[in-house]
């Protein structure tokens, strides 16, 4: 059997992280070695690009990424190159989950709570006080134990990326490739987004207001070269402040959970001193049917994209069913679709029949089959800023892709492998 090669590369500077990573195998950049080109050979592949559908498909994989695609007579296979023979099978772009939840993570007040504050440059951790129940900024990649046997699941459910974002409702999220076998090639970054879970409480909103306007301030002061004498609370540690920066700089997306319908009114209202934010947000569909019909959306919606779950959900007090995705569409929003949305992770088990089904179910709602696709692809791509190396199957991209029997959206078919970085990893 050829030996695969890890590279790890550390590329945190917070020396917990590194030690983490260290202890659990994993690089922030590593990726599965390849010792020679890799071609995939006769299958139909669906791009998610403008080339579409591909019939008698030849795939070059040249170090994880694709060299070559395009029809059999439009391809040379390389002289050197390990040939796969895929003749009759369908093969997708990997699916990305843009808010995965996993366990990590406190609130002030909680038994495991604690807060970090600065004084005089010197970090200082206390405890949570039972009463309270602010959230705690945390980072996913230092706070974590991720076994790596625990993306079994998400490996056979078709996922290839994976935006971990803390259960504690607040912090800096981690993009993990789902590789079952390989620990030391889990980690793609730690340095990924900032997420919150908000309720309409006036403690829950006021980290988001808080956080805000003490940015933005910071930011005037930054520019004028002075110190506000009124300058209130700023967001610390550094990590903190330089994710909510960028996020009211527009460099990177603000992932909200929000509780209700409520909720999301007030974050709107709040967001109306900032127009460069970009929103992630995650509501249910009869919540998102609320707002919709309210015409709340409408003045911010080049900047929001809609994260929901794969499912038909119910009018409040009734069997009216509500295809979330199709109403947001009909309005002009973009979706990305979780499968693990409102951290629901038990929705995924590892005896599916096809880990699209939900996407198949809301096709026969009345979704169309490249609307659903890119929901689970290349829209989640875009919210993380990948939409240059993920989400679609092209030249250039990462050849991360799923292998089926039979048309995938069909109950019938059946997941054969799951390929990422150009390397069979399905477990």
């Amino acid at each position: 059997m050829r030996t695969r090669r890890f590279t790890l590369v550390l590329a945190l500077t917070q020396t917990r992280a590194v030690a983490l990573i260290l202890a659990m195998g994993w690089g922030s950049a590593s990726t599965l070695a390849q010792q020679a080109a890799v071609v995939i050979q006769g299958a139909s592949v669906e791009t998610g690009a403008k080339a579409g559908r591909i019939d008698n498909a030849v795939i070059v994989i040249e170090n994880g990424r694709i060299a070559k695609l395009g029809s059999a007579a439009e391809v040379r296979i390389p002289a050197a190159a390990r040939l796969v023979n895929l003749r009759g099978k369908t093969i997708l772009p990997g699916l990305i989950d843009p808010v995965y939840v996993v366990n990590v993570g406190g609130t002030e007040g909680s038994s495991g709570g604690s807060r970090t504050i600065v004084i005089q440059g010197r970090a200082i951790t206390l405890p949570g006080d039972s009463g309270g129940s602010t959230p705690v900024f945390t980072r996913v990649v230092e706070n974590a134990s991720l076994d790596p046997r625990a993306f079994r699941v998400p490996n056979r459910s078709g996922l290839t990326l994976l935006n971990l974002v803390p259960s504690s409702g607040y912090g800096q999220s981690a993009l993990v490739r789902p590789t079952p076998k390989h620990g030391d090639t889990l980690l793609q970054t730690g340095d990924g987004f900032l997420y919150i879970q908000l309720s309409n409480r006036t403690e829950s909103l006021s980290v988001l207001r808080d956080n805000l306007a003490a940015t933005k301030r910071a930011t005037v002061d930054s520019s004028s070269g002075s110190a506000s004498a009124n300058a209130g609370p700023s967001p610390t540690p550094s990590v903190e402040r330089e994710l909510w920066k960028a996020v009211v700089e527009g460099k990177a997306p603000l992932l909200v959970r929000a509780a209700n319908a409520a909720t999301v009114l007030h974050v709107l209202a709040i967001l109306n001193e900032f127009p460069n934010v970009r929103l992630g947000l995650a509501v249910s569909g009869s919540d998102l049917d609320l707002l919709l019909r309210a015409d709340a959306l409408t003045d911010r919606k080049d900047k929001i994209t809609l994260i929901l779950a794969p499912t038909l959900d119910n009018e409040d007090g009734s069997r009216v069913r509500i295809h979330a995705a199709r109403l947001a569409r009909e309005a002009g929003l973009p979706v990305a679709l979780s499968l693990s949305h409102l951290g629901r992770t038990s929705e995924l088990t590892a005896n599916q029949a096809t880990p699209l089904f939900a996407l198949g179910r809301l096709i026969a709602a009345g979704m169309s089959r490249e609307e659903a696709l890119r929901a689970a692809t290349q829209t989640p791509a875009a919210l993380l800023g990948l939409e240059a190396t993920h989400g679609t199957l092209e030249e250039g991209r990462v050849a991360s892709f799923l292998v089926f029997e039979g048309d995938p959206l069909e109950p019938t078919s059946t997941l054969r492998d799951v390929w990422i970085e150009g390397n069979p990893t399905y477990d």
